[in-house]
């Protein structure tokens, strides 16, 4: 299932249904865009401050 899919089923992002099709506020969609784009920030730089404080951000392999 796509994962849009799967946020409007969960009731995550809210819609309307017209004639079977799900029609989404423009800015409940961007607000989702950007919660999961500061997800994915906050995942990966952890990572990224520790390997530059071992030092193996600077290592070529």
């Amino acid at each position: 299932m796509h994962v849009l899919a799967k946020l409007l089923d969960s009731g995550e992002i809210p819609f309307i249904t017209i004639d079977g099709d799900k029609l989404i506020p423009l800015g409940d969609l961007l607000a989702c865009e950007e919660e999961a784009r500061m997800r994915r920030r906050a995942a990966l730089a952890e990572p990224a401050r520790e390997s530059v404080r071992d030092g193996s951000f600077f290592k070529i392999p």
